[in-house]
């Protein structure tokens, strides 16, 4: 049996270490949930995590709201 390819749920994702960390999981062959207040910067970086081969979900989401 194969084992199943690590989910790796970021926030910030769309700028900054939390962009770098999903495409390094992303490269790593790791689907991903980015999480960020920006869809435009989202927008972006599923399009790389979509040429690096992965899978990626992206939610546009402030975390800082209760």
């Amino acid at each position: 049996m194969a084992a199943a390819l690590p989910t790796v749920v970021i926030t910030g994702a769309s700028a900054g270490v939390g962009r770098a960390t999903a495409l390094r999981f992303a490269r790593g062959g790791a689907r991903i949930c980015a999480i960020a207040r920006s869809q435009h910067g989202l927008d972006d970086v599923r399009r790389e995590i979509d040429a690096a081969g992965a899978e990626a979900m992206t939610i546009s989401l402030d975390v800082r709201q209760g």
